[in-house]
């Protein structure tokens, strides 16, 4: 309802959360490996106090986006060089590639042949979360032979 929020759906709070990423909410991600705001986008009192006060430009250096086909082709040491400075549950940059896999199942292209590789590498590997977000993801651009291949 209007004005109500439920912190239980609050996408910010579930790319930061250790374990699988519901799946139920997992479209709505779209597109974001880390973070969200709509919150803050939407919030009455913050729109005011945008409109009085506007937030600072940008720095030069920010990243408005990751490329996903290279965070999921990143190693651990580059990942957390990258992007440590977010929170991530239990230091793992595991959970960076839990959230790209979501966001490439959103947005990826799945004709892609570096999105394929990217798949058949995480569809593959010994680590059963990030299996089950790479089906999903594979599954959503409609490549479930590759989930077939890898089972």
């Amino acid at each position: 309802a209007p004005g109500v929020l439920d912190a239980r759906r609050c996408l910010a709070w579930l790319v930061q959360s250790p374990g699988p990423f519901p799946e139920k909410y997992r479209r709505a991600l779209g597109d974001r490996v880390y973070g969200c705001d709509e919150c803050q986008q939407v919030c009455p009192i913050n729109r005011v106090a945008d409109r009085r006060v506007p937030p600072p430009p940008a720095s030069p250096d920010s990243e408005p986006w990751v490329d996903l086909l290279h965070l999921l082709d990143a190693s651990d040491e580059e990942l957390m060089a990258a992007h440590g400075r977010w929170y991530i549950p239990n230091r793992d940059p595991r959970y960076l590639r839990r959230n790209a896999l979501v966001a490439l199942g959103n947005v990826g292209e799945g004709t892609d042949p570096a999105t394929e590789q990217v798949l058949r590498h995480w569809l593959a590997v010994d680590d059963a979360m990030i299996a089950e977000h790479a089906q999903w993801a594979a599954m959503q651009l409609d490549r479930a032979d590759l989930v077939e291949q890898a089972g």
